[in-house]
């Protein structure tokens, strides 16, 4: 009884590490839509290091866009994506080291609502 006990703190610790990591996203983020595409507010200097766009449509299991072990710097921080009318979006990114989550709408209109 004792080495199940064990067994079950430790999964359940284990996995409260494993959900508790896409919190560190929570710096809000600034994005705006121009045409086609995704841009990420930068400056001379910044570099882009990830990105992730998920969408409700198909409950944020497949990104929409990603792109991961990246070096883009500015002003290539805008990603091509074909947005659909009325959807929110949710936006993760790492810019110069720093984690970002930002949603917005096919527009551009940002949600600032925790």
């Amino acid at each position: 009884m004792k080495k199940f006990f064990l067994l079950f703190t430790s999964v359940f610790f284990l996995s409260g590490c494993w959900f508790q990591d896409s919190l560190v996203f929570k710096n809000p983020g600034y994005v705006y839509v121009y045409d086609r595409f995704v841009c990420i507010k930068s400056s001379s200097g910044d570099s882009l290091n990830y990105f992730m766009i998920s969408s409700p449509e198909n409950r944020h299991m497949k990104p929409v866009r990603f792109g991961d072990n990246l070096n883009r710097k500015y002003p290539d921080t805008c990603i091509l994506v074909v947005l659909t009318p009325g959807v929110e979006y949710t936006m993760l990114y790492i810019l110069n080291g720093v984690k970002y989550r930002v949603v917005f709408d096919s527009n551009g209109t940002i949600n600032r609502s925790p």
